[in-house]
């Protein structure tokens, strides 16, 4: 019988949400789904570079445009983050079935 991989799961999902965040970027992987999904698309893709910009703008803003300004990979991944954060969280109902009281 061939080895069958279960269906992958968003483990952001279920994961229940912390009380407090050791910093920015945590919170951000915690908090916003859609920032999550963006670093583990880099990670899965090899984009170091990508993840590092990624990092340091959730940190410190300021100090990674001071870094990176004004190059065309870090303002592609900033857009990116952006976009990211501001990410609506979508549930699609499955169910064919709706119970009725």
């Amino acid at each position: 019988m061939p080895h069958v991989s279960p269906r992958p799961v968003n483990p952001s999902v279920l994961r229940p949400p912390q009380a407090s965040y050791a910093n920015k970027y945590e919170e951000a992987l915690w908090e916003k789904p859609g920032f999550k999904d963006l670093i583990d698309n880099y990670r899965n893709l090899g984009e170091m570079n990508s993840l590092n910009y990624a990092t340091e703008y959730i940190m410190d803003p300021r100090n990674a445009k001071i870094r990176y300004g004004g190059t065309k990979p870090y303002e592609k991944t900033v857009l990116e983050v952006e976009a990211a954060l501001k990410r609506k969280i979508e549930q699609k109902v499955r169910a064919r079935l709706v119970a009725s009281c």
